[in-house]
């Protein structure tokens, strides 16, 4: 599915629910990092992911805070450009993959993350910041 097929599907929570694990939603985020400026990506992933979770009757599987983290660890890592696509940035962060929770570990202790309130507003790192 292309790039702008897939934003759609997401916008217009038609996406299947199989095609948007872990790794959809980091293509999401990379897409939308290609796009807006940080906050503006924020901003729109959020509204878009939380959107297509309400739609599937999943509206509690939407994390505002993990969603966060993972757009700044990524935009970090991404300075516009450097990569040619998606795939390439993927082969250079596979920890992105393999050890998400690891690297949000680093700026996050797990009780601050299951606080109930980071589901629903971002709440700064308690261990390291982002930069």
């Amino acid at each position: 599915m292309n790039d702008l097929t897939f934003i759609n599907a997401i916008r217009n929570k038609t996406l299947p629910p199989e095609e948007f694990g872990h790794k959809g939603h980091l293509r999401l985020a990379w897409l939308y990092l290609e796009k807006y400026p940080l906050y503006s990506a924020i901003d729109s992933i959020c509204d878009h992911i939380q959107a297509y979770a309400t739609a599937l009757g999943a509206h509690d599987k939407f994390h505002r805070t993990l969603t966060v983290a993972i757009m700044n660890i990524m935009a970090h890592r991404k300075p516009r450009s450097e990569y040619a696509s998606f795939d390439e940035f993927l082969q250079s962060n596979s920890d992105l993959i393999d050890d998400m929770e690891a690297l949000v570990a680093k700026h996050y202790s797990a009780e601050r993350l299951s606080d109930p309130e980071a589901r629903h507003i971002f709440l700064a790192p308690d261990r390291d910041d982002f930069y």
